[in-house]
């Protein structure tokens, strides 16, 4: 179902404009708007808070409210313990009354769908507060295997909706697995739902340069925090040293707080809002795995109250996965209104620490046509491949949006796309790289160099809603939008990351000067999914370390610094049985050897 929103493109350190767009929804769902309450799950002393969107809860409504809000709301910070609906270690659908009296003063724990026939949330909800719940949690929980561990779901309500009085949210699977587990262990699991205190952050600055960042770019990604304040409306109170605070938390390891900094707001009146850049950079190192990025607030409480402080978050991933910045296609959007043409664009950059040569052939993306305007055999667009010129600064401010073929790009690849006959909405495409100054299969790129791969739609095509991944928070410049005259740096409101992906090949896969056999060995060969590369030098020496097919596509790779002896490790379990290449490349030569996949 189409529904017109506005979107407003940016934060103030980007070229911020706003502009109208559809948008349409595919598989996934949408995170839904900023609601300020904390669910905070205590386990033997230990919490963890989860926050509206991925990761963390849904709500019985989104942003643009094509779900009806219902249920009852949170009118003051209360806790209880959590148990599932027919008992604390009982796995519950709901979807039947559940016994009278057993959930009196508990918050109950159900699980989405049902067994033979799913029922709907507002009856899971029901039946727990007939039993006495007051409040519901809907896990998705163990048969939502397509979704992943930080799908949330923003809950439809049926005919019964309106007699249900509790709060209900959802929790996406990573939350509803840890709560199971510690009822399964036979421990006292609380839920407290805290609401904000009268400061609150509507909005934020996520400082990845995309929701999932390739392993080969987080290194160059250097992480600068903002973040908007409120003092609500309703508040009658100047609020004394607010401060605010951004972390960044590592997920994969109890979460551990690996970077912090803050900054302090004197006062801020009543209906005051501001937006605050917090002092400091983080340029991180970080192994493969989930992280968040996470702001608070707080100030001086006023006599006789304790305010909650207010919380806003977003999860990014590190991900094996190479110059693809999205986790998959959840919607598609297009600009609003009739342009002649718009288009769409995802920025990367290559790592100045690369010693290995790399170019780009294909390109992958994706999109929807709505049969009655468009039908997807009909879709045609051209796909650029452009250079960030070297004088634009890195705050963007010099950036000069307007034109397609912008002065702050270099326009360096080109291919022209014409969908097949078979073409389907949602179904990946591909088009292969011309070199605009050889005519040559393919483009070399330059190592520290900042890339933008776009797609243009005109005449008819531009009717053409492109893929998005749209659970993702605001990245600021990663997916790039024009629409007919200039480009936005910011995309789309919310971050929605394009489905416009790069594939990299090795330029060579010989060994024009090659190293020492000893540099590299690997032990075992064959393997079955774990690589081990056994490196030698004689003193501390930078490498990149690329894993290939045989044809030269990467597979993954990184830059160490200053090996010696060391053990290199690479979980492979993607790869089918067959031969691939492991290659090092130093500033004294490369080294490229087989090693076979056996399952």
């Amino acid at each position: 179902m189409k529904n017109l929103v506005t979107k407003l493109a940016g934060f103030a350190l980007l070229i911020a404009s706003s502009f109208f767009s559809s948008q349409v929804v595919a598989q996934g769902t949408h995170n839904s708007g900023a609601e300020g309450l904390v669910l905070r799950v205590t386990i033997n002393g230990v919490v963890t808070e989860y926050l509206n969107g991925a990761c963390g809860y849904g709500t019985t409504a989104t942003p643009s409210q094509t779900v009806t809000a219902w249920g009852g709301t949170v009118g003051a910070n209360f806790c209880a313990p959590i148990q599932w609906g027919y008992g604390a270690n009982q796995d519950t659908f709901g979807c039947s009354a559940l016994p009278a009296g057993s959930l009196t003063g508990k918050i109950a724990l159900i699980r989405r769908g049902g067994v033979p026939a799913a029922c709907g949330f507002s009856v899971k909800a029901l039946n727990a507060q007939n039993a006495g719940a007051i409040a519901v949690i809907i896990a998705n929980h163990n048969l939502t295997a397509t979704d992943n561990d930080c799908t949330i779901l923003n809950m439809t309500g049926g005919p019964e909706a309106a007699q249900v009085t509790i709060p209900a949210y959802s929790i996406c699977r990573a939350g509803a697995d840890l709560i199971n587990a510690g009822l399964q262990a036979g421990q006292v699991v609380e839920v407290c739902f805290l609401r904000p205190g009268d400061v609150t952050i509507p909005g934020f600055f996520f400082p990845a340069s995309s929701k999932q960042t390739p392993v080969s770019q987080i290194g160059v990604d250097t992480f600068g925090f903002q973040a908007q304040v409120l003092n609500d409306s309703a508040a009658t109170t100047t609020h004394t040293n607010v401060v605010v605070k951004a972390s960044v938390i590592d997920l994969r390891n109890n979460n551990n707080v690996l970077y912090t900094a803050s900054v302090t707001i004197p006062e801020l009146a009543p209906g005051e809002r501001d937006t605050v850049d917090i002092p400091g950079q983080y340029a991180p190192e970080l192994p493969i795995g989930t992280y968040q990025v996470r702001y608070s607030a707080t100030y001086d409480a006023p006599v006789g109250s304790t305010p909650v402080a207010s919380l806003a978050a977003s999860n990014f991933y590190v991900t094996q996965n190479l110059f693809a910045k999205d986790e998959r296609i959840t919607g598609a959007i297009r600009v609003g209104g009739t342009p002649a043409t718009w288009g769409v664009g995802a920025m990367y950059t290559m790592s100045p620490k690369n010693l290995e040569k790399y170019r780009v052939k294909t390109v992958e993306f994706s999109f929807f046509a709505d049969p009655a305007e468009l039908a997807p055999a009909d879709v045609e667009g051209d796909i650029y491949l452009f250079k960030l010129s070297s004088d634009v600064l890195p705050d963007y401010s010099n950036f000069e949006p307007a034109g397609f073929t912008t002065p702050s790009f270099e326009w360096v690849g080109i291919a022209s796309y014409e969908a097949p006959a078979t073409a389907q909405s949602y179904t990946l495409q591909q088009a292969n790289l011309l070199d605009l100054n050889t005519a040559n299969d393919g483009v070399e790129l330059e190592n520290g160099a900042k890339y933008v791969v776009a797609i243009e739609y005109s005449g008819s095509s531009s009717l053409t809603y492109h893929a998005f991944d749209t659970n993702t928070p605001q990245p600021a410049p990663s997916t790039l939008v024009y629409d007919g005259a200039n480009w936005f740096l910011a995309g789309f409101t919310g971050g929605p990351s394009a489905i416009m992906r790069m594939y990299i090949d090795l330029v060579i896969t010989t060994d024009e000067t090659p190293l020492s056999e000893t540099s590299m060995q690997i032990r075992p060969n064959p393997i079955v999914e774990t690589l081990n590369l056994q490196v030698s030098f004689d003193e501390a020496t930078d490498a990149t370390i690329t894993i290939a097919d045989l044809t030269g596509r990467v597979i993954t790779y990184e830059n160490r610094d200053a090996l010696t002896n060391d053990l290199l490790t690479y979980q492979l379990p993607q790869l089918a049985s067959g031969t691939y290449l492991a290659r090092i490349a130093t500033k004294q030569g490369t080294l490229t050897k087989k090693f076979i996949v056996q399952k």
